[in-house]
């Protein structure tokens, strides 16, 4: 709480409207952060102070990691406001956030940010030369997302960015599938999307089995009751799903 409090006094403001807990990367961050004297505690604490509008959380290393953090905050009765994740044209096809995560949250109307849209600060998803940004721009822009964040570090990146928002009109069910399938030979080993592989990024596997198989079997119960048709599976190649959405919207 003091760091909360810290913060406000730095930006000269009585309130946050969004607080995120960052960078859900191990299997054991969410336990941690809703056990007791966790950081949940302070965000909730804020809140019903009025210091906090709404809360949420961010990652960027496996989508059953964020699977696990919803399942966690539902045990604890409690429901994000947002999740901020990678969505880009790489992601459709290696640990899909985008096939895993995305649809749970359009289905509890939990606010989308898609971020990661060139893979990272070094555009390393433009490199391979398998698609163009703009594609890029517009992949993300037509999932059911409530923000698409794009670094803009110049003013040709800035036109780019107001140019993608200008020209971009829903995608047919013919259109969608031709961008996802550009980047699939180069995206399957998921070499352009390092904040997933990267060693550093990696969590601790031997602290991981045993809540994997937790979360396997909590999506295998949802699964059964019809509550939650998508996978939990830990297979990295998701190439042949197609991406389909509840209520293929944006998130108002």
């Amino acid at each position: 709480m003091r760091q909360i409090e810290t913060s406000l006094d730095r930006l000269e403001t009585d309130h946050l409207d969004l607080l995120q807990h960052h960078e859900i990367l191990r299997f054991d961050d969410p336990d941690r952060i809703f056990g007791e004297d966790g950081a949940m505690e302070a965000f909730i604490e804020a809140k019903k102070a009025g210091k906090l509008r709404f809360i949420g959380f961010t990652g960027h290393k496996d989508p059953r990691v964020h699977l696990y953090m919803l399942e966690i905050a539902a045990r604890y009765r409690f429901r994000f406001d947002t999740v901020q994740k990678p969505l880009n044209v790489m992601d459709a096809h290696f640990r899909s956030f985008a096939h895993r995560v995305l649809p749970r949250l359009v289905e509890a109307r939990i606010g989308v940010l898609g971020m990661k849209t060139f893979g990272g600060a070094d555009g390393i998803i433009l490199k391979n030369k398998a698609i163009e940004p703009i594609d890029c721009l517009h992949y993300s822009l037509n999932l059911p997302t409530s923000v698409v964040i794009t670094g803009i570090d110049d003013q040709k990146v800035l036109d780019q960015a107001f140019e993608a928002v200008k020209t971009f009109q829903p995608m047919s069910e013919e259109e969608f599938p031709a961008i996802v399938a550009k980047t699939q030979r180069v995206a399957t080993d998921g070499k352009y999307e390092l904040f997933k592989t990267f060693l550093p990024f990696r969590y601790d596997r031997e602290a991981s089995v045993t809540i994997v198989q937790r979360c396997k079997v909590s999506l295998h119960k949802m699964q059964g009751s019809g509550a939650n048709r998508w996978s939990g599976t830990a297979s990295k190649d998701d190439s042949a799903r197609p991406l389909r959405f509840p209520q293929a919207s944006k998130i108002n």
